[in-house]
């Protein structure tokens, strides 16, 4: 008898045991479903998808392509007085022209989307007055290479610019990029002529 009651004991326990693990994979199953079909909806209704800062990237090109234009028209001024080359020359003269052009532009932009820019160089204070102090082929060589250098990098910005998300900021990039090309152009042809 005692035996019978043990054996039973133990049955019933198992079966309670058994009950309890199909109860708690019933809630655990139940669980990951939810949380699935959360993620889900939250995908499907973009809850979760990162914001773009529209506003503050385009704040950030009007500044750069400010500072970066206003450089270019500076190294145009010296240029003109310290190159030894009648093609640098007349490439810092291009400079001075087309960059006062998109520099006027820019600041009826930067008005638009009420960016204060001012006449600070910012950054390349430090390259126009090093560049200042320069003068004949020594400043040609240096001039080159840093306008190569400085429209490889400005055509890259304005390519992205002008695929990006802000229509006036694409709008003005998408305009000024094929004067930028021709800039790199010229300078590059300046280049490989120095090098001969």
């Amino acid at each position: 008898m005692k035996a019978t009651l043990i054996t039973a004991t133990a049955i019933t326990l198992c079966f309670f045991i058994s009950s309890c693990n199909d109860k708690r994979d019933s809630s655990t199953s139940t669980a990951t479903e939810t949380t699935i079909k959360d993620s889900a909806d939250a995908m499907a209704n973009n809850n979760n998808a990162p914001t773009v800062d529209t506003a503050g990237m385009a704040s950030a090109f009007i500044m750069d392509a400010s500072k970066g234009g206003m450089m270019e028209v500076e190294l145009g001024k010296i240029a003109q007085q310290n190159a030894a080359s009648k093609a640098v020359k007349d490439f810092g003269a291009m400079m001075i022209k087309d960059h006062g052009t998109a520099n006027d532009e820019i600041k009826v932009l930067a008005s638009q989307k009420n960016v204060i820019v001012n006449d600070d160089l910012g950054e390349h204070k430090q390259q126009v007055d090093d560049m200042r102090a320069m003068k004949g082929s020594a400043f040609d060589k240096t001039y080159v290479d840093m306008m190569v250098e400085d429209h490889q990098t400005d055509v890259a910005k304005f390519e992205t610019a002008a695929n990006g998300p802000d229509a006036a900021v694409s709008a003005f990039a998408t305009k000024t990029l094929p004067v930028l090309r021709k800039h790199l152009g010229a300078i590059k042809t300046i280049q490989a002529g120095m090098q001969k």
